[in-house]
């Protein structure tokens, strides 16, 4: 009888080793798949992206809002490159820096301009739920002549859900934000996709949609 009761334990004591040795693994596989999900994306050369207005009608001569396609990377950046089908063939181009997924430089429309960042709280990325991140940008642009203005940027996670788009059903994170500049501010809200590898949707002002994921194109797929 006492080694029957101890076989029984040795048993159990074993079951309990392998149980605690399985839900580790299992919460390590959560762990790294939470954060894949959460890292700065890496595009690759002919990743596209377009989006519409989901207010808008669209044709054959105007079929979408934005279209943008990354057309070079080097180990500093990714240069995409803009193009509005109703801007009569005009292309406008953003150089967005790899370690912060921020545009540093472009030409939009008539303006032209070069960023510089200073991080108050840390970066952006990994995206974590509750992060907010503090910038202080200046920006020197030109559309007549040369103007050098400064201001800040909050980005704030503030969650994480499925959300449906013209393009599909996706998990996205939440951003809100908003930029001050002198007395005036103006507030918009990101929905960014792991997935998708970019944002899918855009509230400008938050709760009225700009514009959203219409379909998309990754090199790696």
């Amino acid at each position: 009888m006492k080694r029957i009761l101890i076989n029984i334990i040795i048993i159990v004591i074993i079951g309990l080793m392998v149980g605690v040795i399985f839900i580790s693994g299992y919460l390590e596989e959560l762990k790294k798949i939470n954060v894949e999900e959460c890292q700065i994306p890496k595009w690759s050369i002919g990743d596209t992206w377009v989006y519409r207005d989901p207010a808008e009608t669209y044709d054959k001569n105007y079929p979408y809002y934005m279209r943008v396609e990354v057309i070079n990377q080097t180990e500093e950046s990714y240069t995409t490159r803009l193009f509005n089908p109703n801007s009569q063939g005009f292309f406008d181009y953003e150089v967005i820096d790899r370690d912060t997924f921020l545009p540093i430089k472009g030409c939009v429309g008539k303006k032209c301009y070069e960023k510089h960042y200073s991080f108050l709280s840390g970066k952006l990325w990994p995206l974590e739920i509750g992060k907010t991140v503090i910038i202080n940008t200046t920006e020197r642009y030109r559309i007549l002549s040369w103007t050098t203005e400064t201001y800040t940027e909050t980005y704030k996670v503030t969650g994480k859900k499925k959300i449906n788009v013209l393009a599909g059903t996706f998990e996205a994170y939440k951003i809100e934000y908003k930029i001050k500049h002198n007395s005036s501010s103006y507030s918009k809200i990101l929905w960014y996709s792991p997935r998708v590898k970019n944002y899918i949707r855009i509230e400008s002002p938050p709760g009225s949609v700009f514009m959203e994921l219409f379909r998309y194109s990754l090199a790696d797929k």
